[in-house]
């Protein structure tokens, strides 16, 4: 990448831009075409980092002048955005801000912020489809009257906020932090939807536990007929007979568990299981095989658990299967 575009993602592509003209700044979130000014004197100074995904399109803005901003950030998508460092003085909508403010940009709707010299912010654009996954994957419900345009009533939590800042920093300097430019933009995005969202409610008068013990089986062996595909919470609680509440339920009672990361831990196991085997087909071929569609954000899971990617896991078992 030369720096002023961002190709169209495959699994994930990152950008860098050291802002050099306030024309620039159209792309302080990314496709989204504001109108910048420099409202200080001396030379502008600046810089912009991009990371996309199959399902979000991350911007972050380190600005060393004082920049108005004002303009709709996207016609389509969802911005969730937060203050990662503010500077005292800066505004959105004429209000005053501040590290950790977090805040909710509808599709269509005009922002109007400025920036005092020294801030550092984040947002993530994507589509009301896509954050209805991602919330979904986190067995978290954002409620409709914290989807509209503004600013949450509660700051981020210092110690995420800390962390968020410390990797965001590190797209910054050619996205050498500690996580990959796309570990870093999934981390913003699970949370920000956990600082909007909620656990789902509990319910009252649930069945019992023998009742419980069939909803779970008949889940995991629709999970095992369907490993090799994505599974969907509805797909689920149709499948085992129930509503979405008594699944959690279910799950939750009798295996202290939840239907995503069982099903996620499941195909992480099968899929390693295929890679010991010494099967020749390419990792990425074996991976998506079973429905898993980022590969990035996958071998990170898949690093955390068992200590080595999955092309290791298949390099080594493949010398296995030669020496033998």
């Amino acid at each position: 990448m030369d720096g002023r575009e961002l190709a169209p993602p495959q699994d994930s592509a990152y950008g860098k831009l050291a802002v050099s003209r306030i024309e620039d700044l159209a792309q302080a979130v990314l496709g989204s075409g504001l109108k910048a000014q420099q409202m200080d004197a001396g030379q502008l100074n600046a810089c912009l980092a991009f990371v996309a995904t199959q399902r979000m399109v991350c911007t972050t803005g380190l600005l060393n002048s004082k920049i108005s901003l004002s303009g709709t950030l996207s016609e389509t998508d969802i911005t969730l955005g937060v203050g990662l460092q503010i500077t005292e003085g800066s505004l959105q909508w004429l209000h005053g801000i501040e590290s950790g403010t977090v805040g909710v940009f509808l599709p269509g709707e005009e922002h109007e912020a400025l920036y005092m010299p020294g801030s550092l912010y984040l947002g993530l654009s994507l589509s009301r489809e896509s954050l209805a996954w991602e919330a979904e994957q986190l067995e978290i419900v954002i409620d409709p009257e914290c989807l509209v345009t503004g600013h949450h009533p509660q700051q981020l939590q210092n110690s995420l906020l800390k962390l968020l800042r410390v990797q965001t920093a590190g797209l910054h300097q050619d996205g050498q932090g500690a996580l990959h430019p796309a570990e870093t933009a999934s981390l913003a995005l699970e949370t920000l939807i956990s600082h909007l969202g909620r656990d789902p409610h509990q319910i009252c008068g649930v069945p019992s536990i023998r009742g419980l013990e069939h909803v779970v089986k008949r889940a995991i062996d629709y999970i095992n007929a369907h490993a090799n595909e994505k599974i969907s919470i509805e797909e689920l609680a149709l499948a085992s007979g129930a509503s979405r509440r008594t699944l959690h339920r279910a799950f939750e009672v009798i295996l202290s568990d939840t239907p995503i990361k069982f099903i996620n831990r499941h195909k992480l196991y099968l899929i390693r299981d295929l890679l010991m085997s010494g099967e020749r087909a390419s990792v990425s071929k074996t991976v998506s095989s079973f429905g898993v569609t980022e590969f990035g954000r996958f071998s990170s899971i898949y690093r955390s658990t068992f200590g080595e990617t999955p092309k290791e896991t298949a390099r080594s078992a493949r010398k296995i299967f030669i020496c033998a």
